[in-house]
């Protein structure tokens, strides 16, 4: 395994280790995660939005909340619709 040595800023590196520690990484494996999926084959649009949505969906998990459908807007509310007649 070969050995990258960087040299940032303190204030990046601090909001950077900061980052990494609240996604549950160290700096060292985040960056590694990055260079991973900079050096890998290019996705598909339809790929990279199946990832994105599995990330929205576990982000949504971790949160806590839950999801109840009795929380939806009408479609007045969606689309704002208040329109005098």
């Amino acid at each position: 395994m070969k050995q990258l040595t960087l040299q940032i800023d303190d204030a990046t590196f601090e909001s950077a280790e900061s980052q990494a520690r609240k996604a549950g990484q160290s700096l060292t494996g985040l960056v590694l995660e990055w260079l991973k999926g900079f050096t890998a084959s290019p996705e598909t649009e339809f790929a990279r939005l199946l990832r994105e949505e599995e990330t929205l969906r576990e982000q949504f998990r971790k949160s806590g909340r839950q999801f109840a459908a009795s929380e939806r807007l009408s479609r007045d509310e969606i689309h704002e619709r208040h329109a005098v007649r």
